[in-house]
């Protein structure tokens, strides 16, 4: 079927890869994008190419394959966008619960094919928005990229259909260990599908008796985002799968058309989409996101403000601790000052210094204004101190006395005289 806005060039057959996945390639113009094909071996291949039919017409798009020498086979856009809505956007709503793990569970289904086979594939994400009784959840390029990653780094070679997700069950036997099928999860044009399923002839013949009829994909979610991040496994149950879709056994007189109609859930979801100001519920999952994100870097700038400002206080505190402790040294620099001239002036005896440094400089200060001035005591010359006369430096001149000798002997006579 012809894709709605896109031009496309199918360069080979995708049955031969394991899974899908779209993107860029550096240097091709705006408006064409590539579907890599992902052999078993981790090859990756052009599978196809397409065409923004908005900024390309199918003779430039087939023009551009020629010159780049690829298969220039066109299917031509539709331009029929009802026909290429996912059940999320026609009212559908897929039934969904939280295990006690925290992992998402839908219920979804599909029919037998027309030999009354088994299905070798199945549906389990549409692209964008998926619409759960849980909630959106979000299956875009990031998410596709995400559940593939996450597959790989596991090293399997295929994830496992169970019975009622027995294998996730808190109190596991080996009877509810056991696989009903295995698959390779691969991503189709946009979509998270279970690929190459390989039911037991357990599983099958269970199928065919239609003692199950939907499956259960068990996912992993970002919490803030709600996109999908890893899918767990698939299980086989009975319980009421996705309003407006068959069952993966149909009844033999199952109406093959799916119901249509709006769920309680549209007009709640209209309102929240207008408050929101988006235009779907993947552009608000978006909105949502980038709101969340911008409240965790304002939330991480207010800590590093507020770390900032502690730190600023503390060096504050630091500075004020300085500025008290050179004011306080100052200040007993100038009351030791006053000390010194007071005893100088003869106002303060030696006996009253340690006395004058327990008050204030200004109680000091008060006490000097009012204390008589003491004469001071004459200096006695030193005993040990001796200085020499003109006459004397004439006389040790003359009679050649040795003048250290003649030192000594005026210090012993003042020695005398003092006793």
């Amino acid at each position: 079927m012809p894709f709605a806005n896109e031009h496309a060039a199918r360069q080979t057959e995708p049955d031969g890869y394991k899974t899908m996945r779209r993107g860029h390639v550096k240097g091709f113009p705006a408006g064409i994008t590539v579907i890599w094909g992902i052999t078993r071996e981790g090859k990756s291949e052009i599978q196809s190419v397409r065409a923004d039919s908005s900024k390309w017409t199918a003779d430039e798009f087939s023009a551009w394959l020629k010159e780049h020498d690829m298969k220039t086979d066109v299917e031509k856009a539709s331009g029929d966008t009802k026909a290429e809505k996912q059940s999320d956007d026609s009212g559908t709503l897929i039934e969904a619960y939280t295990d006690d793990a925290g992992r998402t569970r839908l219920l979804l289904a599909a029919e037998l094919g027309p030999d009354g086979e088994p299905p070798k594939a199945a549906r389990i994400l549409s692209p964008g928005t998926n619409r759960t009784t849980k909630g959106p959840i979000l299956f875009d390029d990031e998410a596709a990229s995400n559940v593939m990653s996450v597959f790989a780094e596991h090293g399997l070679d295929g994830l496992p259909f169970d019975y009622e997700h027995g294998m996730l069950a808190e109190h596991r036997t080996a009877e509810t260990g056991k696989a009903a099928a295995w698959f390779d999860p691969a991503v189709i044009d946009g979509a998270l599908w279970a690929t190459d399923i390989k039911w037991t002839p357990a599983a099958e013949a269970a199928l065919r008796a239609r003692e199950y009829r939907y499956f259960s994909p068990a996912l992993d979610l970002e919490s803030k985002t709600r996109r999908a991040h890893r899918l767990i496994n698939v299980a086989l149950t009975n319980r009421p799968a996705m309003k407006g879709i068959q069952p993966l056994v149909a009844s033999e007189d199952s109406d093959p058309k799916p119901e249509t109609g709006t769920t309680q859930e549209a007009p709640i979801m209209s309102q929240l989409l207008k408050l929101l100001g988006a235009e779907d519920e993947t552009a608000a999952c978006v909105l949502v996101a980038e709101r969340e994100k911008s409240h965790t870097e304002l939330l991480a700038e207010h800590t590093a403000l507020k770390t900032k400002l502690a730190s600023a206080e503390a060096e504050s505190t630091k500075l004020a601790e300085r500025i008290t402790a050179l004011e306080t040294e100052k200040a007993k620099g100038a009351h030791e000052a006053l000390i010194t001239k007071l005893s100088e002036d003869g106002k303060l005896a030696p006996s009253l210094h340690d006395w004058a440094r327990t008050i204030s400089t200004e109680a000091l200060s008060a006490f000097a204004e009012k204390a008589p001035t003491t004469p001071a005591e004459p200096k006695q010359p030193a005993v040990d101190t001796v200085t020499l006369s003109d006459e004397d430096e004439r006389l040790i001149q003359l009679h050649g006395i040795d003048r250290a000798k003649f030192i000594a002997a005026r210090k012993a006579e003042r020695a005398a005289a003092a006793r």
